[in-house]
């Protein structure tokens, strides 16, 4: 609803203005301090919005090999479509003079497709 929408509009913003804005420049238009409480409030309302945008998430074909202990292995995969995606557990931070790391664990995913190997 309205809710969901403004909730994304302001994470887009504000990541736009994160990774958009020259923070560095002399004189900048515009500056952005992101501070930990910032991140914690993007990662609350991005990551059911990010489950939610990929519950139907389509792969292409994918074929390939890959070396294993048991030799090379040929692998075939199509119309692989993705739902379920949960993501317990994550955070953002703050990597001074480096960037954001992201960290998630305990992600799971159902597929659905025709693959062999």
């Amino acid at each position: 609803g309205h809710y969901t929408r403004a909730k994304m509009l302001s994470v887009v913003v504000l990541l736009t203005s994160v990774f958009l804005c020259p923070v560095s420049a002399l004189n900048p238009g515009f500056r952005t301090e992101l501070t930990q409480k910032g991140l914690d409030y993007i990662r609350q309302v991005g990551i059911p919005i990010l489950e939610e945008k990929l519950q139907s998430l389509s792969i292409p074909k994918v074929t390939g090999e890959a070396d294993s202990p048991i030799g090379t292995v040929s692998y075939y995969a199509e119309n692989m479509v993705a739902s379920q995606l949960k993501i317990p557990s994550s955070a953002l931070t703050i990597v001074p003079k480096t960037g954001l790391q992201v960290k998630a664990s305990g992600v799971s995913m159902s597929m659905t497709g025709k693959w062999h190997y």
